[in-house]
């Protein structure tokens, strides 16, 4: 009965995403028409470094990754004409987030790790930990959870030397996921419920639900049925509520603030 009762729950929950597909897809494509238009009347190498890096985000958001890292490359080769080195480490990052999307970690490691070297040199605290923390979720996938869990704490120190509360947040996110199987659930809901509560500290709505959906599985893997489905209708009812269609509890990997970009996987 148990059973048959989460069965019908989990597919509730997916079925209330399915028709917000379409919608989402056609903003998209109305975003990609837009970025087009601004970047054939830039004036500015900055800016058309920015348009493509915007492009390249976007392409990686529906699935076209040869586009993606189309613009990618571009935003990559006009960043030799820029003094500065931060766009650089950007595209760099970007780069890598097409290629952790795709599959191909071994790419995306080479980006962030340049990125990451860049980003060192100018000493840019928030995006080195940014860096470290996409490093980890590689390693992740590659399933060498000690050095992912390095640069998770490497990227969590920097976030609490900073200030950076949701970048904490993430982080300890990140580590919970890593402690996350039969040996160790009692470790990551100790990681959760911290993300959970600085989440709750900042007002994130989306972090908070996230948190509600990973603290939620667990319960449900260790037969609390009754904690699971408290966890998971709260995480549901965030989501409508602030109309996140495709709330997840996925590794969450980092791109540069200056594009406002807030990517979540």
């Amino acid at each position: 009965m148990k059973i048959k009762y989460f069965f019908f729950f989990f597919l509730f929950f997916l079925l209330s995403f399915v028709d917000h597909r379409g919608v989402s897809a056609l903003a998209q494509n109305r975003q990609i028409d837009s970025l087009l238009n601004l970047l054939a009347i830039d004036k500015t190498d900055t800016s058309k470094v920015n348009h493509l890096i915007a492009l390249c985000e976007e392409y990686r958001n529906i699935g076209d990754y040869n586009n993606g890292l189309k613009y990618g490359n571009e935003a990559l080769q006009l960043t030799s004409l820029i003094p500065t080195q931060k766009y650089k480490a950007s595209v760099y990052n970007t780069i890598g987030n097409v290629y952790y999307s795709n599959g191909n970690y071994s790419l995306a490691l080479k980006n962030y790790i340049a990125s990451l070297k860049i980003n060192e040199v100018l000493k840019n605290q928030k995006d080195i930990a940014g860096s470290y923390l996409n490093i980890g979720i590689i390693y992740y996938y590659q399933n060498n959870y000690s050095e992912a869990l390095k640069n998770y704490y490497a990227s969590l120190n920097l976030r609490e030397q900073i200030g950076d509360k949701e970048g904490m947040a993430n982080s300890y996110t990140n580590i919970g996921l890593v402690y996350d199987d039969p040996d160790n659930y009692s470790e990551a809901l100790k990681y959760y419920f911290t993300s959970l509560g600085i989440y709750e500290d900042i007002g994130n709505q989306k972090g908070i639900a996230a948190s509600y959906n990973n603290i939620g599985r667990i319960y449900n893997s260790q037969g609390n049925y009754s904690e699971a489905l408290k966890m998971y209708s709260a995480s549901l009812k965030i989501n409508e509520d602030i109309g996140n269609k495709y709330g997840s509890s996925s590794l969450r990997i980092s791109s540069t603030d200056h594009l406002k970009i807030t990517l979540q996987l």
